[in-house]
Formats: C-alpha cells, sequence, structure tokens
C-alpha cells in the first residue's frame, strides 16, 4: 500500500502550501515551447516543458531532458522520480495507461459538469490526480521554485490540473495565426531527444490536416481559458514582436512585485536562456546561451495565395485576429 492510497485531495490541500503552476496551451507550432524557456528565465519559476509526456516519453522512453541527458540519467528528474515513488509504487506503464483513460477529449465534458461523470470515470479521475499532484508537489520541492511552467498545450491535461486544489493555475492560451502555423507543420524537423534514431516531429502533410489541427487544438484550448478563472489570450505575433513587455505584463498578472525588474531580458528582443530541465517539447528547448527573439514569417513569402485565402477563411470564425494583407 502506498502512503496516499488514503489521502484525497483535500487532504493534499489542507496539508501543503499552494503552488502556482502557469499551463501554456494552444496548437503545435504556435511558439509554447518558446515562451517556457523565456518564462523560465525569471526568478522563482521553473520550466518543465510538457508535463504530459512525462510517464511516456521521459520514464518510459528516456528521452533526452532538456539539459541534454536521458530522463533517467538527469540528476534533477531522477530525484523527483525517486521521491514520487516513495509515495506510489504503482508501475509506470500503469499510470501512463491511467493518464489515457482519464485525458480523452471526448471526457471534457465530465470537467465541465461533475454531475455527468460517471461512477468509474470519477474513482479514475481522483486516482491520476492524487498522483499528478505528488507529481507536481515533488517538483516544487525538488526545483525549490514558487512558480512551475507546464507547456503541454493538450487542453484535457489542464482540465486535469484544474482538480488539484492547492494549485493555484494560471492558463496562457497562446495562439498563432492560422496560416503560420499549417506552413510550420508541413515542414520536417528531426527530435533531437530520440537520439537512438532519426525521428520527426508530427506533420500535417496537407494544408486541411493542418488547419484542422489548428481548429482542435484552438477551440480546445478556448474551452479550457473561458472556463478557467486566471487565464488569458496571448497572440503569438504580439509576443514576438514585443516580448520583454508581454513578459512583463504577464508576470504583473501572476502577481508579483517589480516585474520590471524580474525580467530576464537584457534589451527588447535578446535573452540569455540558461540550461534547463524540460520533458518534451520544441527543440528550441535544447538551445542556450544569447538568443534575438524573431518571428517566423517565411510562410508570408513562402505559401500560395490559394492556400492562405481558404485557411484563412476556414479559421477566420476561431482566429478573427488574422489580417488579409499577409
Amino acid at each position: 500500500m502506498n502512503k496516499f492510497s488514503h489521502f484525497s485531495t483535500k487532504n493534499l490541500q489542507d496539508t501543503m502550501n499552494r503552488i502556482k503552476v502557469i499551463f501554456i496551451t494552444g496548437s503545435s507550432r504556435s511558439g509554447t515551447t518558446l515562451l517556457d524557456r523565456i518564462l523560465g528565465q525569471v526568478p522563482g519559476f521553473f520550466s518543465l516543458g510538457e508535463v504530459f509526456y512525462i510517464w511516456e516519453r521521459g520514464i518510459l522512453q528516456n528521452q533526452l531532458c532538456g539539459c541534454g541527458k536521458p530522463f533517467r540519467d538527469c540528476e534533477f528528474w531522477s530525484q523527483v522520480i525517486d521521491e514520487f515513488s516513495a509515495y506510489h509504487s504503482t508501475d509506470f506503464l500503469d499510470i501512463l495507461q491511467l493518464q489515457r483513460e482519464v485525458t480523452r477529449i471526448r471526457n471534457i465534458p465530465y470537467f465541465i459538469f461533475p454531475s455527468l461523470r460517471p461512477k468509474s470515470f470519477q474513482l479514475k479521475l481522483h486516482k491520476y490526480t492524487v498522483m499528478l499532484a505528488t507529481l507536481y508537489r515533488t517538483i516544487a520541492n525538488v526545483s525549490n521554485a514558487s512558480i512551475l511552467i507546464d507547456s503541454s498545450k493538450f487542453a484535457p491535461h489542464g482540465f486535469v490540473l484544474k482538480q488539484i486544489p492547492y494549485l493555484d493555475l494560471f492558463v496562457i492560451h497562446i495562439m498563432r495565426d492560422s496560416r503560420g502555423v499549417v506552413y510550420s507543420l508541413q515542414r520536417k524537423k528531426v527530435r533531437p531527444e530520440i537520439y537512438w534514431r532519426t525521428e520527426y516531429m508530427p506533420r500535417a502533410e496537407t494544408w486541411l490536416k493542418g488547419t484542422r489541427v489548428w481548429l482542435i487544438d484552438n477551440f480546445l484550448a478556448h474551452i479550457l481559458r473561458i472556463t478557467t478563472k486566471n487565464s488569458r489570450l496571448l497572440r503569438y505575433e504580439k509576443f514576438v514582436q514585443n516580448p520583454r513587455s508581454v513578459i512583463e505584463d504577464l508576470i504583473n498578472w501572476i502577481g508579483l512585485p517589480n516585474p520590471s525588474i524580474l525580467n530576464p531580458f537584457h534589451r527588447e528582443r535578446l535573452i540569455k536562456l540558461r540550461v534547463n530541465h524540460t520533458v518534451s517539447g520544441n527543440p528550441v528547448r535544447f538551445v542556450t546561451g544569447p538568443v534575438e527573439i524573431k518571428e517566423d514569417v517565411e510562410w508570408i513569402t513562402k505559401m500560395s495565395w490559394f492556400k492562405k485565402v481558404m485557411i484563412g477563411v476556414l479559421t477566420k470564425p476561431l482566429g478573427n485576429h488574422i489580417t488579409w494583407s499577409k
């Protein structure tokens, strides 16, 4: 029997201090990892990458941590997993299976309307929530950070985080022009974290598939945002054009004093990225040293006018920020 077998999330709330978690959601190729990395340079903040994939890509597959070491060889994550395992003796394959059963898109109505939950789902949700609560508490203890950043994007994961009473959840929905996302989704990008073979990031090989990905991801992110107390929409274009100002505004929104002093930028667009311990995400998580933030605008000249018009028309209702001059 593990130490938390008799605990509920209420017990956890009563016995532990609260943790602030920034959850970044949105579509792939929208700058979520970049935003995670930049926020992680703020004193007291800690970048986690895509925590949703910790069981599969981190623990079971042993992909590279952001520090460049295989996950199980990373000193930080080794300590986290050792402390987590002291409370939960469950096999990690079982945890992964439980995650897959709980964090399905079709279960979102159960998160929004708890009265609809079948008893079987409620039991699985409770079990997985307690495990996830232990994981975040352990990460906070090992990192000694006051604010954790999770850029998993996947909205059902965000809904599960909302079930943990002692988490103060801040949801940032970052939305990029749909045409830029669709163009980027057609690029071949190597996943360096899979170091034992060559593998590429998931792609949408046609513009229709890319448009569908953008619509689904941002629709689910929209639902999460409007049902979360502390949430906001951030335009990718505004972020990369004025990164220093945007980060300072986010620090102020989260409630920290002296946001201008905490701001990690050396100039409006220049920042120095430190080694991190992110779980998964865009290859930018392996970049360290001085980085100048620039908007990815290749799609403006490389994408055909037909695709621009069609993607713009199909996504206009949700992406009302689209400007037809691009």
